[in-house]
């Protein structure tokens, strides 16, 4: 039994409390496992992010010597294109 309203009040209270405050620290404790997940796979980002890195590079130089090959086309392409919208019989 009560000694006093007051104290029944906040029996009463603690025991609404509780199941919320437990529900609480169930989340935490997932919350808490999911994170050490995360950071454990962030960790294993940078050698991915080298390897990423590198080929992107190895593209850009493969676009360089396509560039080097292409750009003196180019001009010369121009202008067979010109040439051969003069040629008789080229339709316009």
């Amino acid at each position: 039994m009560c000694r006093s309203v007051t104290s029944c009040l906040q029996g009463e209270t603690t025991a609404a409390l509780l199941p919320p405050l437990e529900a609480n620290v169930v989340n935490t404790e997932k919350m808490q496992s999911e994170l050490v997940a995360t950071r454990r796979s962030i960790e294993t980002l940078p050698p991915e992010l080298e390897s990423i890195r590198e080929s992107v590079a190895s593209v850009e130089r493969s676009i360089g010597e396509i560039r080097e090959v292409v750009e003196p086309l180019s001009s010369a392409s121009s202008k067979i294109g010109r040439l051969s919208d003069r040629l008789p019989g080229s339709s316009d």
